[in-house]
């Protein structure tokens, strides 16, 4: 990515993002709903949706904003749709979890702010899929990053679809027989589409791209092309499942999706041993136990499926899935990306110049390799919890991990505001100071 284009609005997104897993974090430590209600209670549809939406939903948006034309090899189409995409995300999302409060009693709302705030995020999500699908189309079958981040699009479009179908329903605003039966057996699906589809194709799709640039790897991944085919067809599975009310294909669809995080795994071992970059840097290491909740969330959603034990087993294996693998994946990846694109759009036009800092530089690994100990032990014991059925467990957890993520924050800042850097070599000649949610000039 050396003189690549950067993003103007890639750390306003991550910004947002951080908040809303803060905010999350501390409903769960809290004891506001999940895992203490069902599913189906507010309380819990607000503290999901501001993991799944706020949190992941927005970070994948700002990584595919930056990374996108990276993969591509070209400039981000209709690139200006950045910010206003921004602003209908939130402002959806603020409407969503609203009426998620209306419902509960929590606040005193009109009903139809719930299907608003859906059709909102419909809006917005669909301006970054527009970007990020107009600018890879042309070269996806050239590229198989490329081709994950289109199959993650095509997931997100039947989870949008899918959730909007329910906030009609739960809002009284339609009670048609079909929307209504939809909603009594579609949720599992709305979340696997969402979560393996969307977000987990995504972060399959740009992690190859991350993991061979960062160990400095020649191995791009010998199935890099069947994991999106074992995927899509896992997502069609799903799909089918719509008009097909059967047990098979979920338990098909699961077959499909472990055979793609068998492959995946096998390829990222095969990408850190073929390293050329001997030691692992913290943000690699996490990644690399972030990696480890892959398989065993899926095995433990799939021995649900298959022994029908009970439901807190799936939902220990979708919550490993979200905060294990994804979160803890995301937090990694963040850990290096925040800096090397601050060094990038502080320091790349000083390059030449003068002496310039290493992108190390900007930040310190002691307080980094604690938070993510911590994060992920504290991932660890909720899921304990959460199977054993220990709320005080989950909810003491949730705390360690929000400790730990706002950690990490600081660490992000103090990259941004080159705490770390030597007075020396802060601001040479060329360099420009970087503002702390943008990027200071347009560069894309």
């Amino acid at each position: 990515m050396q003189g690549a284009s950067i993003s103007r609005w890639t750390m306003s997104y991550f910004a947002c993002a951080l908040i809303f897993l803060l905010i999350g974090l501390c409903l769960m430590a809290a004891g506001f709903g999940f895992p203490q209600e069902i599913w189906q209670d507010p309380a819990t549809l607000i503290t999901v949706h501001a993991i799944a939406l706020g949190w992941l939903g927005l970070l994948f948006c700002g990584a595919l904003l930056q990374f996108v034309p990276v993969l591509a090899s070209r400039s981000l189409r209709f690139s200006s749709c950045a910010a206003p995409a921004l602003l209908l995300i939130l402002a959806g999302l603020t409407l969503l979890l609203s009426g998620f409060a209306s419902l509960g009693g929590f606040i005193d709302a009109p009903p139809v702010i719930l299907p608003a705030g859906g059709l909102l995020l419909c809006l917005g999500l669909g301006l970054v899929a527009l970007m990020c699908g107009a600018t890879l189309v042309p070269l996806s079958l050239n590229s198989p990053p490329g081709v994950f981040v289109l199959t993650g699009l095509a997931a997100l479009t039947a989870t949008l679809l899918l959730g909007l179908c329910f906030t009609l329903v739960l809002s009284g605003v339609s009670a048609l027989p079909w929307l209504i039966a939809l909603t009594a057996f579609a949720v599992p699906i709305h979340a696997g589409f969402g979560l393996v589809g969307w977000m987990g194709v995504t972060a399959i799709g740009v992690s190859y791209r991350l993991f061979s640039m960062f160990l400095l790897s020649q191995n791009g991944g010998r199935g890099s092309r069947l994991v999106p085919a074992f995927t899509l067809l896992a997502l069609l599975c799903l799909l089918a499942s719509l008009a097909i009310v059967t047990g098979f294909m979920t338990l098909a669809a699961l077959a499909f999706a472990a055979i793609a995080a068998a492959v995946y795994v096998r390829d990222v071992i095969a990408i850190a041993r073929t390293r050329r970059r001997k030691k692992i840097e913290p943000n690699m290491f996490a990644s690399l136990v972030a990696l480890a909740f892959l398989p065993i969330g899926l095995g433990l959603v799939a021995s649900d499926a298959l022994a029908d034990f009970s439901r807190p087993l799936a939902v220990t294996g979708f919550y490993l899935l979200a905060m294990g693998w994804l979160s803890g994946l995301g937090l990694a990846q963040l850990y290096k990306i925040i800096p090397f694109l601050t060094w990038l759009e502080t320091y790349g036009p000083a390059m030449g110049r003068g002496t310039v800092p290493a992108v190390q530089d900007l930040v310190r690994e002691k307080p980094a390799r604690i938070a993510f100990a911590v994060y992920f032990a504290a991932v660890c014991s909720a899921a304990i919890g959460l199977a054993a059925d220990l709320p005080t467990l989950f909810r003491t957890a949730s705390g360690g991990m929000a400790f730990s993520v706002l950690i990490l924050i600081i660490e992000f800042i103090r990259a941004r505001r080159l705490f770390y850097v030597p007075l020396a070599l802060k601001l040479p000649k060329g360099a420009q100071r970087p503002l702390l949610f943008i990027a200071t000039a347009r560069q894309e």
